[in-house]
């Protein structure tokens, strides 16, 4: 799976939890490192988690990085033009509520989950999703 947020102790943290119910965890801190990664490498992940809140600039200062918003629109305009592609369950997560949720979800998120995880969420989250 892939996890994309801006925080590393998000990161950390998620990424444990996701770790110990056996999933193999792909970390990114930018939008666009982990589209990239999922526009190369989808076939291999079975879920992706999105910060809608990430900072925009990229880590190197090379380029711009992208918000959740974002990597979620270009991963499904790219899934749209690969011939027999899959729909990847791609959930957005924040710690706020509204109109920007709605919004990423009509974009193209599968859903929404909280930014911090519990254990009994992370259960439920590969339940739903990814069918273990």
């Amino acid at each position: 799976m892939v996890l994309a947020d801006d925080s590393k102790m998000i990161r950390r943290l998620n990424s444990r939890l996701f770790d110990k119910e056996g999933c193999d965890v792909i970390c990114f801190s930018d939008g666009r490192l982990a589209y990239e990664y999922l526009r190369d490498e989808s076939s291999h992940t079975d879920l992706a988690v999105f910060d809608i809140n990430m900072a925009v600039g990229h880590p190197d200062g090379a380029e711009e990085g992208w918000d959740g918003d974002r990597a979620v629109r270009e991963y499904r305009l790219h899934e749209a033009h690969e011939s027999g592609s899959r729909k990847l369950p791609i959930l957005i997560s924040s710690s706020e509520s509204g109109e920007r949720i709605l919004s990423a979800i009509q974009d193209g998120a599968t859903g929404f989950v909280s930014k911090t995880l519990t254990p009994r969420e992370v259960q439920s989250i590969l339940y739903c999703y990814v069918k273990v």
